[in-house]
């Protein structure tokens, strides 16, 4: 199993919005239809390494009686459980007869967005289901570079979208998005309650295509904003030298390859100046990659234990220095 796993704390894409956490969203969020809290199509992905494959979904049909009574639903499943499940077949069976639009979810959509349901109603918002094509997004970002907005988002409480930074001369910049603003639709769509890769890869697009996004800021009506999207580098880590002698470096992220390599190579040239001291700032770091986060550690630390992963069971992996 490879060491890309998310480091607990957000995954913070670097691409376009992000959800937020104000009272303002708290209501604003709680009154979005139904389509809010079952997302159309997408992707997300807290909580499983990028490079995991994610089991594919068969298109979606009611068990029958006898599957049920058998067993044969899914593996470890009780039958109390798979009894209970039958609430949801029926209740899609009168969707399916009853609604009147043309955007019910069928087939491999109807079981990413019936995982989604569930998620939902976790109270850690970093848990999250990946599709292979939010495997594909997180992919992208562990390169450097992309192409949408520039800005880093993160996922709230309530599953919203929310600037956390704007990257300098982005669009995102140019088209005035200031952190803290929620990304609440996106051409017209609502996103609210969509995991956070999902809204993600709607933000982003091809180079020279335009996004209309509807912006939440304060306790302001809600305003849209058109953004002509580019192609963004990622640059992780600033550096320089104080005036009082005293070396500086700053670290935005853990979710690139190449991180430790870079920091490293900033801390050496500043070493290479004789500073009398080092500020190593992780100031709005909202995390990323666990081995990245671990070799970061190594360039500090000696021998030693840098962390303990522990999982539900009990069982603990060590990492070292």
């Amino acid at each position: 199993m490879k060491t890309n796993r998310l480091v607990l704390g957000v995954l913070a894409l670097v691409l376009v919005v992000v959800l937020a956490t104000s009272g303002y969203m708290l209501g604003y969020a709680n009154g979005q239809n139904v389509r809010a809290s079952a997302p159309a199509s997408g992707v997300t992905q807290p909580g499983i390494t990028p490079a995991q494959p994610v089991p594919t979904a068969e298109p979606a049909n009611p068990p029958s009686n006898q599957q049920a009574s058998s067993g044969a639903v899914g593996p470890g499943v009780s039958p109390s459980d798979q009894q209970e499940f039958q609430i949801f077949w029926e209740a899609y069976q009168v969707l399916k007869d009853e609604y009147y639009g043309d955007d019910l979810s069928t087939g491999k959509d109807l079981a990413y967005n019936a995982i989604r349901g569930v998620l939902f109603g976790l109270s850690d918002q970093f848990t999250s289901f990946i599709s292979p094509d939010a495997a594909k997004l997180i992919e992208e970002d562990a390169t450097g570079s992309f192409s949408g907005i520039g800005a880093y988002v993160q996922l709230s409480k309530q599953r919203a979208l929310q600037i956390s930074k704007i990257i300098p001369d982005s669009p995102a910049e140019k088209a005035g998005l200031k952190a803290g603003d929620l990304i609440i639709e996106v051409d017209g769509k609502s996103m609210i309650g969509e995991d956070l890769s999902a809204q993600v890869a709607k933000v982003r697009g091809p180079e020279g295509s335009k996004v209309t996004l509807t912006i939440v800021r304060g306790d302001a009506e809600p305003f849209k904003v058109d953004v002509v999207r580019k192609q963004i580098v990622i640059q992780l880590v600033s550096s320089k030298m104080l005036d009082n002698g005293i070396a500086y470096v700053s670290l935005d992220r853990f979710d690139s390859t190449t991180t430790a390599q870079q920091l490293n190579g900033a801390i050496k040239d500043l070493l290479a100046q004789n500073p009398k001291g080092l500020i190593f700032d992780l100031r709005g770091n909202p995390g990323g990659f666990l081995d990245q986060a671990i070799q970061v550690a190594d360039i500090f630390l000696p021998d030693g234990v840098v962390l303990y992963e522990r999982t539900k069971d009990g069982k603990e992996t060590v990492f070292r220095s």
